[in-house]
């Protein structure tokens, strides 16, 4: 039996735009317990990079949102692991 997991490690943000947008993501059904940010907001012309340890299955989802459409630009860095 194989069982997937992936690791984030790194998640990147870049505002290119003059105005600050905030930033929601989370890991699972979107919730406020779900949530590793919660309409943060990233200033303009800014970039927000948050080093992390984040576990999931390989059924979960990465959710993201910003307030503004189509201005953020988003990279995340990690691993896929197969155990088993």
């Amino acid at each position: 039996m194989e069982l997937t997991k992936t690791i984030i490690r790194h998640i990147h943000i870049e505002n290119p735009s003059g105005s600050a947008v905030t930033f929601t993501a989370s890991i699972g059904a979107d919730a406020a317990a779900t949530r590793i940010f919660d309409a943060y907001s990233i200033a303009a012309n800014s970039v927000l990079d948050h080093f992390c340890y984040y576990v999931m299955d390989a059924a979960e989802i990465f959710q993201t949102n910003a307030g503004t459409t189509a201005v953020l630009v988003l990279t995340m860095d990690g691993d896929e692991i197969v155990l088993g």
